[in-house]
């Protein structure tokens, strides 16, 4: 799917966004973004970039444990982000900020950021390698990356039953919900063609950084990437 294809599936499901990915998750997905939250290293003064940051669920999850620090949330979506706008009105938060951008032409200076994350979206990057690179350069030095992103379990039984639900039962109810023939059926075929966890690392290691680990949450279904740089 081309680029424009992607931002315009985006726009257009805005609304339900975070309301289907809680439904067919079955509210595990919760439990993933605030792991991934806690797992964010910054002191008072940092400042953290939060690529295709969405209706800013995990930025301002970000925010309010880093009170003292500041997020700024990106993403291609301008209608994602009216939804994060709201969200942070909901909460009162007054130490993150969003904007319309590209992750792979950001705008921002080289050395800017404490850290950056981004959750779930650099499978739609169509060039990831490019995204990696910008991600490198507007770190500072010793600058933390995460990444998550699906996969899928290791277990036999647990993979087997996953990806019957994956295959046959997501993309149907997805697309109803999002009046739309094809959004989860991208969304599956997106986690299918996402490199494995051993080729991305090397992905994220030709980009230039270092320290890189991975985790498995839920048996493998999730993975949060980190790397220094």
């Amino acid at each position: 799917m081309l680029p424009q294809e992607i931002k315009e599936l985006f726009e257009k499901g805005a609304p339900i966004y975070d309301l289907t990915n809680n439904f067919l998750s079955l509210g595990i997905d919760e439990f993933w973004r605030r792991k991934f939250a806690r797992s964010a290293k910054l002191s008072s003064g940092s400042i953290l970039g939060d690529i295709a940051t969405g209706t800013g669920k995990v930025a301002t999850q970000i925010a309010k444990l880093n009170p003292e620090a500041t997020i700024i949330g990106l993403d291609f979506s301008p209608h994602m982000l009216k939804f994060a706008q709201k969200r942070i009105k909901g909460v009162k938060l007054n130490n993150v900020f969003f904007l319309v951008g590209d992750g792979t032409a950001l705008p921002f200076k080289k050395n800017s950021f404490d850290g950056l994350t981004i959750v779930f979206g650099i499978r739609n990057f169509t060039r990831r390698e490019l995204a990696l690179k910008e991600f490198y350069e507007v770190l500072k030095p010793k600058g933390q990356l995460l990444i998550m992103e699906f996969g899928f379990p290791q277990i036999a039984i647990f993979r087997f039953i996953y990806q019957f639900y994956f295959n046959f039962i997501l993309p149907r109810v997805g697309n109803f919900l999002w009046s739309s023939p094809r959004a989860y059926t991208y969304f599956r075929d997106s986690v299918y063609t996402f490199p494995p966890p051993d080729k991305f690392i090397e992905m994220i290691k030709q980009a230039g950084f270092k320290e890189i680990t991975f985790q498995k949450l839920t048996g493998g279904i999730v993975n949060i990437f980190e790397a220094i740089k």
